[in-house]
Parts: structure tokens; sequence; C-alpha cells
């Protein structure tokens, strides 16, 4: 539609000067000099117009080109979201899935009840199961199969809350959650080293990785609060060091 407008623009302008242009040489003898020079000038000006429209045609030419550009864009964008929430929605759909199980075990084989080597009416735990089923949970972990590994940890400290490897389990469920990016659920988990093991070296971590988990989730005010902790409490340690350059990210980002 613009390009039949501005031909038919150039077309009218042509025809309105057509007649002084097309005069025959006889003609031209005949005009005066102001005749003349209004004729050249004209010319000089067809000739800029038609530069002018070519240049707008190659511009809106462009345009086009540019808004092709922003469609395909638009569409890439629109697949990308699709596909993190379809990886959020396979996500909370397992850790149903988890949590349907481990109701399951919970109603079915209480902690008394596990087995030989459980505390309870059966005797003592013994030492070299508790291992064994930690390792187990730490194994799961490592080959990133973190929901397997939080229902184990899960399972581990309902049968020894009290034993050797306790925090260990309960920081690292933590960390399970933190890698499967559930930072409210670490966030729960970490905090849960720091009131049940005070006294555990898990708890410089932990703090840290609740830093971390508000980080992730844009909690600023938090985030700042527990990496300032432990820049605080743990100035000699390798967490420090760490907290310090997430504190230095945040302000360099301008998120205080």
């Amino acid at each position: 539609m613009a390009k039949t407008f501005l031909l038919l623009l150039l077309f009218l302008v042509f025809f309105n000067n057509s007649l002084l242009l097309a005069a025959s040489p006889e003609g031209v003898k005949n005009l005066t000099i102001d005749q003349r020079l209004i004729r050249i000038e004209r010319l000089l000006r067809n000739q800029n117009m038609l530069e002018v429209f070519q240049r707008l045609d190659s511009l809106q030419s462009e345009v086009q080109s540019i808004r092709g550009d922003m469609d395909v864009l638009s569409h890439d964008v629109a697949s990308m979201k699709k596909g993190q929430r379809d990886i959020y929605l396979d996500i909370d759909t397992r850790m149903q899935e988890v949590e349907a199980k481990i109701d399951s075990v919970n109603s079915l084989a209480p902690v008394g009840d596990l087995g030989s080597d459980f505390s309870g009416v059966q005797g003592e735990p013994s030492p070299a199961k508790e291992e064994e089923e930690y390792q187990l949970a730490l194994d799961l972990l490592k080959g990133g199969k973190y929901l397997d590994a939080i229902n184990q940890f899960q399972v581990f400290l309902m049968t020894y809350p009290a034993g050797s490897y306790a925090d260990n389990a309960q920081y690292w469920m933590g960390e399970a959650y933190y890698v499967s990016r559930d930072f409210k659920a670490s966030i729960v988990e970490f905090t849960k080293i720091i009131n049940a093991y005070p006294e555990s070296p898990k708890v410089a971590d932990a703090h840290l990785k609740i830093g971390f988990s508000y980080f992730e989730l844009k909690d600023w005010q938090n985030a700042k609060s527990y990496l300032e902790k432990v820049v605080k409490d743990y100035s000699s340690s390798a967490v420090s060091r760490f907290a310090s350059r997430r504190i230095q990210q945040m302000k360099i980002e301008g998120h205080y």
C-alpha cells in the first residue's frame, strides 16, 4: 500500500512538470534565462525526490525484515518458556510421587519396626548398617538422583535421628533440594541443622546455603543478612570467602 502511494505521488510530480521539462530543443532556445533556470531547478528537484523515494522504499524493506526477525525471536522465547514450565511440572510431579512414597513408608513401617538393625524393641542399631544406609543416600545424591536421595535421607533420619551421620544427612538433604532448585524447601532443611545440631561442623555451611537460597529467591534482604552473618561468625573459613563474593555480586547488581 505504501509503495503504491509513493509511486503515485512520484508520477503526479513528474506529470505536473512534464510540459515544461519536455520542451523541444527549439522551444528551449526560445525560453528566457529565468525560465531555463526554473526548468533546471525542477529537473534537479525531481531527481532528488526520486532518490528520497528510493531511500524510503529501502527503509520500508528493512523495517519489514526487522519485524520478521522479531516474530522469530518471539516464537523462540515462547518455546523456551514452555520448556521451562514443562521442566517445573515434571519436577513437581516427581516430588509428589516421592512424598507419597514417604507417607506410605511412615504408615506401613514405623521406625521401631523397620528391621533388626534399627533402634527400638529389637535392640540398638548397627553402626555398620547406619553407615551403609547413609552412604546409599549420599551415592544417590552424587549420581544426580536428587529426589531419590531426598527420600532416602528422610528415611535415614527417621531411623537414626541421633546417629553419627544425622547432621550430615540433614545437610545433604538440604543440598538435594537446593540443586533441585526447590529453594524454599532447602531453607527449611538447612535451618533444621542450625536448630537440631548447633555443634555440627555443617552449621556454617548451612548458613551459607540459606543465604544462597534466599539469593536465588531474590529475597535480597534475607540473603544479605545470612551472608553477612557468615562473614562475621566464620571469618577464617572458606564459607566466609564464598559469602563475601556473593555479597559483592549483590552490590554490583544493585540489589542493595
